[in-house]
Parts: C-alpha cells; structure tokens; sequence
C-alpha cells in the first residue's frame, strides 16, 4: 500500500537529467580530489505486485485525465497521453468497447488522432495476422 500512496502521476521535466548522489565511505577513501560522484536517474518501475495492487486499488469509471497535445506541437507523440494497442482485430476491438469515453474527444475543441492498421511483421512468411491501434488527441487551431 505504500507504493500506491507513493504514485506521483507527474512525469521528470527532464529524465536524462543527471542526479547527484552522496559518495559512499568505499568511493571516499579512495582519493580522488576532481571526481564527481553522480550517476543519472534511473526512470520509476514499479513491479508486477505493486503493479496489481495499484491496479486493484482504483475506483471502476475515474473520468479520463488527458493532456491534449498542443497544435503547435511537432515530431513524435511517444512521451504525449495516448493508447497503444497491438494484435488481433477482435482483441482491439473489445478493449476499444471499454474506452468509448475517448470519442468526446472529437469535437470541435480537440480531435482524435488514429492510426489503425495490420503490422507490417504479419505479412512475413510465419508471421502472426496482427495489427496496431494507437490514439492521441490534440489541441484543435
């Protein structure tokens, strides 16, 4: 239950961010007058037991905490709120059933961006038939 209170949903202004770290008694005793002791961060993983409970823990139906991405906005939607789907048809399609609030989103404030497609890995010899979904809103002009 700790690891739930601890869940801070806010992501590092910068994970490449270098953290200074207090030298350890061993890294002292060796002398070493223009060292610096740092290391960078490590990005936050929780495991699959704290994964579950947290899981567990939350309310069915908290209404939907999602950022729109600014119009302005350019490049990759990787680090943006958004929905990544992989497999079969039949999987996406119930796990869409279940994410239905995401289409008032498409209004004339904000709008859906959707790739839907087969995965290119299908049409290899012994591939499996898969697809990709992914989902993003942005900010409308």
């Amino acid at each position: 239950m700790q690891f739930i209170e601890e869940v801070d949903f806010t992501p590092l202004e910068d994970p490449e961010e270098e953290v200074e770290v207090e030298p350890t008694p061993a890294a002292v005793a060796a002398p070493a007058p223009y060292s610096i002791y740092s290391r960078k961060a490590k990005p936050w993983k929780a495991n699959k037991k704290e994964t579950l409970q947290f899981w567990e823990s939350l309310v069915p139906n908290i209404p939907l905490q999602l950022k729109a991405i600014d119009p302005s906005h350019k490049g990759t939607n990787i680090q943006e709120d958004g929905i990544r789907l992989t497999g079969s048809r039949e999987f996406i399609a119930t796990v869409l059933s279940r994410l239905k609030d995401l289409l008032y989103y498409e209004n004339e404030k904000s709008k859906l961006i959707i790739d839907y497609r087969q995965n290119a890995k299908s049409l290899k010899p012994g591939g499996k038939d898969s697809y990709l979904f992914y989902i993003n809103v942005r900010d409308r002009a």
